[in-house]
């Protein structure tokens, strides 16, 4: 199954070759190594092993000299990044019914982002979305389910920004964490 396999969808990795190419590395070489044209990045719905996606990172950050690599790709991604799901949560009139097209007009707003998290395995079915309420605050947590996937802290760095972007895209750029 996608869990066990650790899938993840290209579309919010889709500027992994153009971040390179913004260090002047060609990423044509450096993805070939992994049986990978750039031009695979430019569909959104190809998915790759996160193991892959991982060691493309590590590649990555060895040749562009970035510690923070993940980082600068999820920062170019946003709510489009997840596609159906996305266009759906574009499309909602309001934030709370953006997280949550099913939300019941009564119930409150962990409810919304409790189905945020279950609308979200359509765009990523190897990792974890969490979410923690307290008072006025909620926590959104991402966790990859293979363990040992190398350069995990590069995939968990761009899905965090992306986590953020999303929020911005839909409250606002003013909106802050």
């Amino acid at each position: 199954g996608f869990v066990s396999e650790g899938l993840i969808r290209v579309g919010p990795l889709m500027a992994t070759p153009a971040v390179l190419e913004s260090f002047g590395v060609d990423p044509e070489p450096v993805l070939a190594e992994f049986g990978i044209r750039p031009d695979f990045f430019a569909d959104p719905e190809n998915v790759l092993p996160f193991a892959t996606m991982g060691r493309i990172f590590c590649r990555c950050v060895e040749r562009s000299g970035c510690s923070h690599f993940g980082l600068l790709v999820g920062r170019r991604a946003g709510v489009s990044a997840l596609g159906a799901v996305g266009f759906l949560m574009q499309s909602a009139p309001d934030v709370r019914t953006a997280l949550d097209v099913t939300l019941d007009p009564g119930a409150g707003a962990a409810a919304a982002l409790d189905e945020l998290v279950h609308y979200l395995h359509l765009h990523d079915r190897g990792a974890l979305v969490s979410v923690e309420t307290g008072g006025p605050y909620a926590s959104l947590g991402y966790t990859i389910l293979q363990h040992g996937v190398p350069c995990s802290e590069q995939i968990l760095a761009g899905a965090i920004t992306i986590g953020l972007n999303i929020m911005r895209g839909l409250c606002g750029a003013d909106w802050r964490p």
